[in-house]
């Protein structure tokens, strides 16, 4: 044990980080930020353990600190789940001997090689320490089914309260925690059938298990739309299902399982089975056995075969296998078998930690975080620099596109992804050329260099050359121009955000002074057609209350569409409805709006000095 003990405190002290466990940090950090999961961004697990990442946000800030505490505390949870694994098995074994003088001995030998067993899991290896759903979700489960066989063993109802309430939490922290539970609702009807489980105590499961789920749901209600919330984790799943491309699915389970680890486990673990069917035929035995069937066959239901989807089969195999090593008769044997087991699980740690990149990820992600605002965007579509920043899209990763979420999404509702349009748009600080191609427009080549300190990397590079689409502008009245910037001769600041001043001007003359600041939405100004179109998103700033205008073809200035903004927002949605003609609009002007040139910012007041910033602004499908 000790050299065990020694080499996975190497392997954990050295291992890198998985895209998922940023993907829950930056999750956890937009809740942090007030956006509502599933509906101001992609999601399709459940909300829970983003909700208990965010005070590690609260508590180390927007730091790659967060990403080590959040690291111990799946640790934490890591050992909960081998406590719980010793327990089972343990509990599991004292049920299979009628010797009393040896239950107390034996039951710790099962214990402690399920243990042994459970570290040597290829899956647990790879993913049972990372920051995701299923790590929040297995010491939930199995500690639910510790209590539900200890209820079986002492015949009180409150230990299966307990049950329910753990296996029902375990299903709020992620959803493929139902097969577990329709093994354990199998196991306990089957013992009713037997009546060795009372009604009483099938009575006290349902109630656990509808109250934490009815305090989930409610906690759901009050914190975003539950229709949503349905559609993502639910609907979208199904649909992807539906949508799965068979001979994927073959190479990532392909991939899963035909490799030394698992060939050499499986070929034990089969052998350890035939030992104890003949030897120790006991109604445990045969439902752990049925359990990894069923956690086996789970694998199957999923979109692609991922190493942390097969988790519950290896806890199964470790309780199983635990019992056969306490049970082999012949000590050398045994002692033979668990060190080859022994020896087998410190060669995979030790390869996983020789193939590490933590100190880059981490380095990388402290260079984004070190340049760059907080209200500054980001495209990573790897997700493997990016946690607290703003992402472009409400299909924030690109590797969503990848695993064809968007398309199910599109299928289901309408939708447009253009992470060029994005980009541009956005114009965020730095992107990765994750499913991009930066020479597919000159104006992205112009825009963006790669990083001189990380690969994969690109850095903005001139905010001046950026923008060609904003500019300022005056009326055709020949007054002194008012608009100006707030720094020097660029309207943008050093984030790259339009940045001005219009300032106020004579209207002692009697002449409105019209100046103010303008986007156009075409590089050879032509006219855009919006009718396929919702509106638009911006986040803005502004000293005062100003007007959007909408710039129409032959449609004099003063007469235009418009809209008023006040404040500051993020994600403010406008839609073309909004805008309304001006009273004074003749209406030979006052026409439906089909085609735009541009969006125009005007301050209501000509006697102010008015501060604007336009951090982002793009056209909705």
């Amino acid at each position: 044990m000790i050299p065990l003990i020694l080499v996975i405190s190497y392997y954990i002290g050295h291992r890198g980080f998985h895209y998922d466990e940023y993907e829950s940090l930056q999750v956890a950090w937009k809740l942090v930020q007030g956006q509502r999961i599933y509906v101001d961004f992609d999601q399709q697990h459940q909300a829970l353990p983003y909700y208990l990442l965010t005070p590690f946000i609260v508590m180390f800030g927007e730091t790659t600190r967060t990403v080590i505490a959040a690291s111990i505390l799946m640790l934490c949870l890591a050992v909960l789940s081998i406590i719980a694994i010793y327990k089972i098995a343990s509990l599991v074994f004292g049920h299979t001997v009628t010797q009393q003088d040896k239950r107390g001995t034996l039951s710790y030998r099962s214990g402690l090689a399920a243990i042994i067993t459970l570290l040597g899991m290829p899956w647990f290896i790879h993913s049972g320490y990372e920051i995701r759903p299923d790590n929040f979700m297995l010491p939930a489960a199995l500690w639910g089914l510790y209590f539900m066989y200890k209820s079986f063993a002492d015949d009180k109802t409150r230990s299966m309260f307990y049950a329910a309430i753990c296996l029902s939490l375990s299903f709020c922290f992620l959803q493929k925690a139902i097969f577990i539970i329709v093994f354990s609702g199998l196991v306990i009807v089957f013992r009713f059938v037997m009546r060795t489980v009372s009604i009483h105590q099938i009575l006290s499961f349902a109630c656990g298990f509808i109250l934490i789920q009815c305090a989930y749901h409610l906690f759901l209600f009050s914190v975003t739309d539950l229709s949503e919330y349905w559609f993502f984790c639910y609907e979208m799943v199904r649909q992807r299902q539906l949508d799965l491309n068979d001979a994927n699915k073959i190479i990532w389970l392909k991939t899963t399982f035909l490799n030394i680890p698992f060939l050499s486990l499986i070929t034990l673990f089969i052998f350890a089975q035939i030992y104890l069917l003949r030897n120790v035929v006991k109604r445990e035995i045969i439902e752990l056995l049925c359990a990894f069937l069923i956690f086996t066959i789970s694998g199957f239901f999923v979109a692609r075969a991922y190493p942390q989807y097969w988790l519950p089969m290896s806890t199964a195999i470790a309780i199983l296998m635990g019992v056969f090593f306490a049970h082999i008769k012949n000590a050398d044997i045994a002692k033979i078998l668990a060190g080859l087991f022994v020896v087998l699980t410190i060669t995979q740690y030790v390869y996983l930690a020789a193939d590490t990149n933590r100190r880059e990820l981490l380095a990388k992600t402290d260079y984004v975080l070190e340049n760059s605002n907080p209200d500054d965007y980001v495209y990573d579509g790897s997700n493997l620099f990016n946690l607290f920043r703003h992402d472009l899209d409400f299909f924030w990763l690109a590797g969503d596109m990848a695993s064809h979420r968007y398309e199910t999404y599109a299928k289901l509702r309408p939708y447009s992804y253009d992470i060029y349009a994005a980009i541009k748009m956005k114009n965020p600080v730095f992107i990765s050329d994750f499913k991009i191609d930066l020479g597919a427009y000159e104006w992205l080549t112009k825009r963006y260099a790669p990083s001189k300190n990380f690969y994969g990397l690109y850095e903005r590079i001139n905010n001046e050359t950026n923008h060609d689409y904003w500019y300022l502008f005056v009326d055709d009245y020949n007054v002194e121009s008012y608009a100006k910037p707030k720094n020097g001769n660029s309207i943008f600041n050093e984030n790259g955000h339009v940045d001005v001043v219009l300032r106020k001007g004579n209207t002692s003359t009697g002449i409105y002074p019209f100046a103010g600041l303008s986007m156009k939405l075409s590089e050879d100004d032509d006219c855009i057609n919006i009718k396929d179109k919702e509106g638009f998103t911006l986040d803005y700033d502004t000293s005062h209350r100003l007007y959007m205008v909408l710039k129409l073809p032959n449609v004099p200035a003063g007469h235009q569409p418009r809209f008023a903004l006040s404040g500051s927002a993020f994600n403010k949605t406008v839609s073309w409805s909004s805008f309304r003609y001006p009273v004074w609009a003749d209406n030979e002007y006052r026409k439906d709006i089909e085609c735009i040139e541009e969006i125009q910012f005007i301050a209501e007041d000509p006697d102010i000095d008015m501060r604007l910033t336009i951090k982002s602004l793009q056209i909705d499908e």
